[in-house]
């Protein structure tokens, strides 16, 4: 039966390397890449990391940070009925808006609530995109299905450079420097840990899970640790996260399949520099930017979330097992009540846990939010 396990998972992990190869097929110009223009100022965005660290170890910098939205800095609009839900978009300026593009400065989201009233549960899911999400897709599916059966509101965000957020200059989701992509986390890891904070001193009965897919199963490990740190002493005992299907650090971007969508001539440092040096290069700058020191703030306070439900994938060829397993133990600091730590391992690869998210990434929602009460 074990052999069998195996031969499925590694069957539907398999269709993972077939995106290469239907990207390999498109002609160059249907082909955009990741830093067409090169490295740009990454120092800038490590020194966005490093403010954002000497916060989470600063009490006046962290009550500042919990209270910004507590005066009533968000913008909503008016609700718009969909089926069964009720959908407000938001907006407050990023944490990081002095850093980012002009069109990437407002943080955006949508409020998905059921319209009765008297259904809505006091439990708010912040769900972050994967790679490549800038439309709502199947979160609003998710959030759609968590209104109806289980009362519970959701938070789409939109991520920095994706949608009304990306750039003029920009082709799709492919951000055009390495500057880009990590000033895009660090900046989505703060907008989420804001919101979630937020919902968290709204009331006391207020519980709020984050949750992402891919790279957004990485942003949401981050916001939640960062949302720890930040919120009021008791607020760890009704805060959860899923992170479904992710990893520690962008490094994976040049590790697994993605790495054929990376412009490498753009990153080379001096003329026909060796692949193996820019690619020695980039694992090191992106590698530096790893989800540990959030960790590391989280236990020098002593905190710790409430419940925490890890999903990876048997074959996953995007995020290969090594960084899988780092991940899962990595996540595993997070929490100290072992009960309430779950690790999930599913057959198949990325691109199976894409389109069962529905299902499997709304199950370990459900799991994650239940521990909380």
């Amino acid at each position: 039966m074990a052999m069998l396990w195996q031969i499925l998972s590694w069957l539907l992990g398999s269709v993972d390397k077939s995106i290469g190869l239907v990207r390999w097929m498109l002609p160059q110009r249907a082909r955009p890449k990741f830093f067409a223009d090169g490295w740009g100022k990454y120092e800038l965005a490590f020194g966005a990391q490093d403010e954002m660290l000497s916060m989470l170890k600063s009490s006046d910098k962290r009550n500042r940070f919990r209270t910004e939205l507590e005066n009533g800095s968000i913008q909503w609009s008016q609700p718009v009925v969909k089926s069964s839900v009720s959908v407000t978009s938001g907006a407050f300026p990023s944490p990081v808006a002095h850093l980012l593009p002009d069109k990437a400065k407002i943080c955006r989201f949508y409020y998905v609530q059921p319209i009765i009233e008297e259904k809505r549960k006091t439990v708010t899911i912040i769900m972050l995109p994967g790679t490549g999400e800038a439309g709502k897709g199947d979160r609003l599916k998710m959030a759609t299905q968590l209104a109806d059966e289980c009362g519970w509101s959701s938070i789409i965000v939109t991520a920095p450079y994706y949608a009304a957020r990306k750039p003029d200059n920009q082709t799709a989701f492919f951000v055009r420097t390495v500057e880009d992509l990590l000033l895009q986390s660090v900046a989505i890891m703060q907008e989420a840990a804001i919101l979630a904070s937020y919902f968290l001193h709204r009331s006391e009965q207020q519980r709020v899970c984050i949750t992402g897919f891919s790279w957004g199963a990485a942003m949401a490990s981050g916001a939640a640790a960062v949302a720890l740190t930040t919120a009021h002493k008791d607020a760890g005992r009704r805060l959860a996260c899923v992170p479904y299907v992710g990893c520690s650090s962008p490094s994976i971007l040049v590790s697994g399949v993605l790495e054929s969508s990376i412009d490498w001539t753009a990153l080379q440092q001096k003329p026909n520099e060796p692949h193996g040096e820019t690619h020695a290069q980039a694992l090191e700058v992106l590698g530096r930017f790893h989800l540990s020191p959030l960790n590391d703030a989280v236990q020098s306070q002593n905190k710790s979330i409430a419940a925490l439900h890890i999903v990876n994938m048997q074959h996953d060829y995007f995020i290969p097992q090594r960084f899988s397993r780092e991940f899962t133990a990595e996540l595993g600091r997070m929490t100290s009540d072992t009960s309430n730590r779950a690790a999930q391992v599913l057959p198949g690869g990325h691109v199976v846990a894409m389109l069962v998210r529905p299902w499997y990434q709304k199950r370990a929602i459900v799991d994650a939010v239940h521990a909380l009460f």
